[in-house]
């Protein structure tokens, strides 16, 4: 899987608040198989 819109970075537009909860979904991501992902904090 990719997912070309990703919300993972804390604290930037309506993502996680943490860093916790942003590896949280980072290892929901590995889990699901994803094997990419584009980040950016806009």
């Amino acid at each position: 899987m990719t997912d070309l819109h990703a919300h993972i970075l804390p604290g930037f537009d309506d993502g996680p608040e943490t860093l916790a909860e942003s590896l949280a979904i980072a290892d929901a991501y590995v889990k699901a198989a994803t094997r990419r992902s584009w980040l950016r904090p806009t």
